[in-house]
């Protein structure tokens, strides 16, 4: 039985890590110039507030609301949160876009280097990946969670 090594970030090759790079820089830059606009956005964020004001382990939003969703996108935003101690668009957005690149990274590297580019560019650009990806929801959390156990 033999196990697959997916190798690290040094192991990437160069034009890979330019795409990857320039697609980080240009996402990151708007991330805090969108405000949430969904219920669903503000639901989550209200819920690491929550979380930021101690109850770390039965989130509640504001009413006492109790979560429906897992808390760990709850924990990673509060995490992101903690140097100012308020939840904001961006600091509610960067667990999602970290997940999400993270995931792009380890489905690019769990495929053949001849077939690396194209995965990354059909996966980078799908409009629902994007969507998720810049925005405050379980989504991407899940999604990197699950490429993890795969």
């Amino acid at each position: 039985m033999s196990t697959k090594k997916l190798g690290s970030f040094r192991s990437m090759g160069r034009l890979e890590g330019i795409v990857l790079g320039l697609s980080v820089l240009l996402v990151f830059a708007t991330l805090s110039e969108i405000e949430f606009f969904s219920r669903g956005e503000g639901r989550e964020a209200l819920n690491a507030q929550g979380v930021l004001w101690g109850n770390w382990l039965l989130v509640r939003g504001y009413g006492g609301v109790i979560a429906s969703k897992p808390p760990l996108l709850h924990w990673l935003i509060a995490t992101a949160s903690l140097p100012s101690g308020v939840v904001t668009e961006l600091s509610a957005r960067i667990p999602s876009f970290i997940a999400a690149v993270w995931a792009v990274w380890f489905f690019v590297k769990s495929v053949p280097e001849s077939r690396r580019l194209p995965v990354f560019l059909i996966l980078a650009s799908a409009f629902e990946w994007v969507r998720a990806s810049l925005s405050c929801r379980v989504d991407m959390v899940h999604v990197a969670t699950l490429a993890v156990a795969l």
